[in-house]
């Protein structure tokens, strides 16, 4: 679910995703735009959203043995982010 702060309905959330197959552990919006979002699950999945369409996932990176928790954008690079979860590896990724 996603909030918007601005609205003056705060009991409702503005949008309602069906982000991965199990349960969403991190979410990470990108320093360089306003609208990208990256989202880590415990399906072992990252998922690339745009926050104008969350409708269809821009992109879905799988190569996590286990579950993701941690996903953080690069503040020097538009399109480099990391990830790390319970396999115990760092992945990092470029667009």
């Amino acid at each position: 679910m996603i909030w918007d702060t601005r609205s003056n309905n705060y009991g409702k959330a503005s949008h309602i995703v069906d982000a991965h197959a199990a349960e969403v552990n991190c979410i990470a919006f990108n320093p360089f735009s306003e609208y990208v979002l990256l989202t880590g699950s415990a399906d072992k999945t990252l998922a690339l959203w745009d926050l104008r369409n969350l409708k269809v996932k821009l992109a879905t990176f799988e190569s996590h043995k286990d579950e993701i928790f941690q996903a953080q954008w690069s503040p020097q690079n538009e399109t480099i982010f990391a990830s790390s979860g319970s396999d115990r590896r760092l992945h990092i990724w470029d667009l």
